[in-house]
């Protein structure tokens, strides 16, 4: 498959820590966009997202507060391919629904990985919607964030066209840099697969 070279990172921290976009940035000479909501990371994101090379490409940064319903808005804003070749979604509030609304506005990522909330698990469906929630209320402190690993399945691999081919979590007792808790996605046109069947279903 042809790639754009063009990742999406929804919830970019400082651009490095525990970020699986970074190695595309920094090691394959991609650009895309960055997302984060903390104003005081702008320094940190514009010296670990700069160009490393010659034919390294330009990631565009804004510090914005995401939302389902004007998320389509920002990436019509700054131009990304409909078919970019990776998106994470790790913003600790409405990332399910995140998710959802991109699809919606007919992005189709090649390869996705979204933070699961783990305290839900299968066959549970959680997820904050983005109608009354503020990340100021801080509700991540209470297992109360983004998205159950069934309701994300349900989204992306009953609904769009996607297969699971990763789950990763991290306990306190580890420490990797490239570990978090995550569910990893990939288009099913690029495993060729029939668009409507996964590749693994939720039983196995």
């Amino acid at each position: 498959a042809s790639t754009s070279r063009f990742a999406i990172n929804f919830g970019a921290g400082d651009g490095r820590t525990h970020d699986p976009v970074y190695p595309l940035v920094r090691e394959r000479g991609y650009g895309g966009l960055a997302v984060e909501a903390d104003a005081s990371k702008l320094p940190e994101l514009r010296r670990n997202l700069a160009p490393a090379g010659e034919d390294s490409r330009q990631v565009q940064i804004s510090i914005s507060k995401l939302h389902p319903r004007t998320v389509a808005g920002l990436l019509r804003r700054h131009q990304v391919p409909f078919d970019a070749d990776a998106m994470k979604v790790d913003i600790d509030s409405v990332d399910g629904a995140i998710v959802a609304a991109v699809l919606r506005g007919g992005w189709r990522p090649k390869i996705l990985a979204v933070e699961v909330n783990s305290d839900f698990p299968p066959p549970l469906q959680f997820q904050l919607s983005g109608a009354n929630f503020s990340a100021e209320d801080k509700l991540d402190w209470n297992g109360i964030f983004g998205a159950s690993a069934d309701s994300l399945y349900s989204t992306l691999c009953e609904k769009s066209e996607y297969s699971l081919v990763g789950f990763e979590l991290q306990v306190p007792q580890m420490d990797n840099p490239r570990l978090e808790h995550n569910m990893w996605f990939v288009r099913n046109d690029l495993l060729d697969l029939p668009t409507r069947r996964p590749l693994v279903s939720w039983f196995g």
